[in-house]
């Protein structure tokens, strides 16, 4: 069981005019402690979710937690975690939103109890309109362990990141962006915030571009302003599948795709693998041979020149190549001597039809 996060005399302190009710209904809940399933309810009440935050009688008063989303399945997550937490059930609406255009039904999920939404904000869930409220990622989860920082990690890209894009016109170049809105006065806790999510990050030794800004419209009047990074690596994309990954199927379909496409187009240089290629043209008899069979097999067109570049170390050789000539001696124990993310990929490439 994690560290405590919550405990009942910290509610009451917090929350002095909490009612007896809701002081039964803290003593069944509480002690909350550290889970990945919490740091998963935390990054999605960060990201698309929202605690909503009421006035009455001249104070403030905590009312109900909720998820926006265009996937049912998504809403159907969320209150499937709540319930695992806390017992408590919720309900999904469709809904049409003030502004901007939408393609799909959106959907919100909620739950109207006060008692959970104050347990969440004490774990550290931001209330109300976070791009005018300062939040960063709470300690306990900065301060956690692997599974519960891959878990915080996987909900907030799978609501806040995009899924992978192209980033120039070479086939396997691929980014994945994070964006998010802050006013302007507070860009500096906006920094503080992504530079605590690519610390998070680069514990799964993925790296990241530097973090920009830029208003949100065309006039630099604007009170409101985006930020936001790019994962541009390949390899660090490549754990970002390894390590990280979306739950939503089809962003992760597409992140599948490009990991696939980087494992085909990237190269390696290693003089266990020139040894490899040398050991197959003497197989085949010459580079001119074996260049033709790894053509075949990869639907390129590799020339005698190539490989014998190749052998001599003079450029890099292409995974595709590698992993062709692995299959073809039908022995893998080069790939014990290479790194990790090699035998990552080749095993994600050789699942493929």
């Amino acid at each position: 069981m994690g560290e405590s996060i919550v405990t009942f005399e910290q509610l009451v302190k917090d929350f002095p005019r909490i009612t007896n009710k809701s002081k039964e209904r803290a003593k069944k809940i509480l002690p909350l402690h550290a889970s990945p399933e919490l740091a998963a309810l935390v990054a999605a009440l960060m990201t698309d979710g929202y605690v909503e935050w009421t006035k009455a009688d001249g104070r403030p008063r905590a009312k109900k937690i909720m998820l926006y989303s265009s996937e049912k399945a998504e809403c159907e997550w969320f209150l499937k975690i709540v319930k695992e937490l806390f017992g408590v059930d919720g309900r999904i609406e469709a809904y049409t939103p003030k502004y901007g255009y939408f393609k799909k039904q959106p959907y919100k999920a909620f739950v109207s109890n006060a008692t959970i939404t104050q347990i969440l904000i004490l774990a550290g869930s931001p209330i109300g309109n976070k791009t005018e409220k300062e939040f960063l990622v709470p300690n306990w989860i900065m301060n956690s362990n692997t599974e519960i920082k891959k878990e915080f990690l996987k909900t907030f890209f799978t609501f806040e990141a995009s899924k992978p894009r192209v980033k120039t016109n070479r086939k396997f170049s691929f980014e994945i962006g994070l964006t998010m809105v802050k006013t302007k006065e507070l860009l500096g806790n906006a920094f503080k915030l992504f530079s605590q999510i690519k610390e998070l990050l680069s514990g799964f030794r993925i790296n990241s571009t530097r973090t920009i800004t830029y208003p949100k419209s065309n006039s630099f009047e604007t009170s409101k302003h985006a930020f936001g990074f790019s994962i541009t690596n390949q390899f660090s994309i490549v754990n970002f599948y390894r390590y990280i990954s979306y739950f939503n199927p089809k962003k992760q379909r597409v992140l599948k795709k490009a990991v696939i496409e980087i494992s085909k187009f990237s190269r390696i240089r290693s003089k266990e693998v020139c040894a490899l290629v040398s050991e197959m043209k003497i197989f085949f008899e010459s580079d001119r041979l074996l260049a033709i069979e790894l053509s075949k097999l990869t639907g390129k067109n590799y020339s005698h020149r190539q490989l014998e570049h190749f052998r001599r170390n003079e450029s890099k050789v292409p995974l595709e190549v590698l992993f062709s000539l692995i299959k073809i001696k039908d022995d893998e124990a080069i790939l014990n001597e290479l790194p990790n993310h090699i035998m990552f990929l080749y095993t994600l490439d050789s699942s493929v039809p």
